[in-house]
């Protein structure tokens, strides 16, 4: 399996050894650069001897002096010698056979120099040099010293030339090389290392989908198997808590309960005692009447206790096609206040739909209905309203608080907005922002765990919608869920 450390080390190394190959290129141009200026500093050297043996020459047929017809053979050993020490030099400029014609003719003006100019023997005046070609082999010698140091500037300007290309394209390479590796690095090992910042980040902020590579890199592949696991510990442990909250719900709601199942049960056994009189009386009133009566009091005796068997059960979320309506009644129903008409009233179709879990929708109904009557007290009232909409169109009321998750418009997909309104207290801006908050509340020590309005909003999140908070002290407090009405669709919840 491939890893960012091996990438990384390997085109480190790629990176290293074409910077030295470079720099390996960069020390042989300046190298045959040095090269070729100590070969001109021969040449130049030839060059002055030429000079000077023609300076001497002419000195010579002018004056006659002696001493500068040694001067001059001296200049031209210096040039035979700087000929025969250098012959690479030389043979870099010229041919094998040009070199053979160059040492010749500087053979031959030595020669016409020292065979003439000199006294005759027997006489006293010097007669100066009375050979015409030894001006010609001086000349020609100039020529080609001459040559020879064009050609070498020539070749020392030709190879700084090539050098200074060659050290720009060394330049720009290694900047294109870095830009490659950049891209490369971030490509290969950045660009992961964000993606998973960024999926972590979602996770803190209660986003908790699965991770899937977007690089098969071993340590990429390494952290998103460990934070998958760390996900489904979290998945397991939120169910658990969602079960606990429900469990400690069914306490509180104990006591309605209590109440709502013993008007049934009062019944039955009115409708027992009378019916058992009738019987011993004979009196010829029809006891199906009273049966029935039995029986319907039964039945919603067990609609009752299969509400708080359905509410404490635990399990996944099951969505199917629900009645908004019947729901919000079953909830009233568990929390005792079936006949109590001024503590809820519902302004819901009795066709509307959604598709969800019943039981958990169910639980976030009843956190918000116990949340107002116990802030409100008895006299409180609740209102329920709800209608269809487009996604586009939803947006919270100014002001509200949607704590880690918000709603954004989407499309024109329908989503159902639901308002949970109530007449109490209200919350102050010191608490509204903290409401979602796990484990905070604002009542005192052991009547509340702070879990009733997080879990709420993991369920809606759970189903793909939002929830938010609106209230002021004095003016009550509102609720407002948006949740995709049909199945398969989500209401693109954000996160801050």
């Amino acid at each position: 399996m491939p890893s960012i450390r091996r990438k990384i080390r390997l085109g480190s190394f790629a990176l290293v050894s074409i910077i030295a190959l470079l720099a390996l290129l960069s020390y042989g141009d300046l190298r045959y650069l040095e090269h070729r200026i100590e070969s001109g500093v021969v040449i130049y050297e030839f060059l002055d001897a030429i000079l000077e043996i023609r300076l001497e020459e002419k000195n010579f047929s002018l004056s006659s002096d002696a001493r500068n017809k040694q001067s001059a053979l001296d200049f031209a050993e210096k040039a035979k010698g700087i000929l025969q020490q250098n012959r690479q030099a030389f043979l870099a400029l010229q041919t094998e056979s040009e070199l053979q014609t160059l040492e010749a003719l500087l053979l031959d003006y030595e020669a016409e120099l020292s065979r003439y100019g000199g006294p005759p023997p027997g006489t006293e005046m010097p007669i100066g040099p009375a050979s015409a070609i030894l001006p010609q082999l001086g000349e020609r010698l100039a020529t080609i010293a001459e040559s020879l140091a064009s050609a070498e500037r020539a070749e020392l300007g030709t190879s700084v030339s090539r050098a200074q290309a060659a050290l720009l394209a060394s330049v720009i390479l290694v900047a294109l090389l870095g830009i490659a590796a950049a891209h490369l690095l971030s490509r290969f090992s950045v660009r992961p290392l964000a993606w998973l910042e960024s999926e972590v980040a979602a996770i803190g902020i209660g986003r908790y989908n699965q991770l899937k590579p977007v690089s098969q890199d071993q340590e990429i592949v390494s952290v998103s198997r460990a934070v998958n696991r760390m996900l489904d510990d979290i998945e397991t442990r939120n169910r658990h808590l969602l079960q606990s909250e429900k469990l400690a719900s069914l306490g509180t709601l104990a006591s309605g309960v209590a109440h709502e199942l013993n008007n049934p049960l009062s019944n039955i056994s009115s409708s027992c005692q009378i019916l058992m009189e009738e019987l011993e009386q004979q009196s010829p009133t029809d006891p199906m009447e009273w049966l029935g009566q039995i029986d319907k009091e039964t039945e919603r005796a067990r609609l009752i206790v299969k509400s708080i068997l359905d509410f404490s059960k635990e399990n996944r979320v099951r969505k199917t096609k629900i009645n908004l309506r019947e729901l919000i009644r079953k909830s009233r129903l568990l929390l005792g206040q079936a006949g109590s008409s001024g503590f809820l009233t519902s302004a819901v179709s009795k066709d509307l739909s959604i598709f969800a879990d019943a039981q958990k929708l169910q639980q976030v109904f009843i956190n918000l209905f116990k949340n107002a009557l116990d802030a409100g007290g008895a006299d409180v009232t609740i209102q329920v309203r709800a209608q269809t909409a487009s996604a586009r169109d939803f947006h919270f009321p100014q002001g509200a608080v949607t704590g880690k998750r918000f709603c954004t418009p989407a499309s024109d997909r329908r989503v159902l907005v639901i308002e949970v309104e109530d007449d109490g207290p209200g919350l102050g801006p010191d608490v509204l922002p903290r409401v979602f908050d796990p484990f905070f509340t604002t009542k005192d020590v052991g009547h509340g765990d702070g879990l009733g309005l997080y879990v709420a909003q993991e369920i809606v999140d759970h189903h793909g919608g939002c929830i938010g908070a609106i209230s002021q002290p004095g003016k009550g407090t509102r609720f407002v869920m948006c949740l995709p009405q049909h199945e398969g669709e989500t209401t693109n919840v954000v996160t801050e």
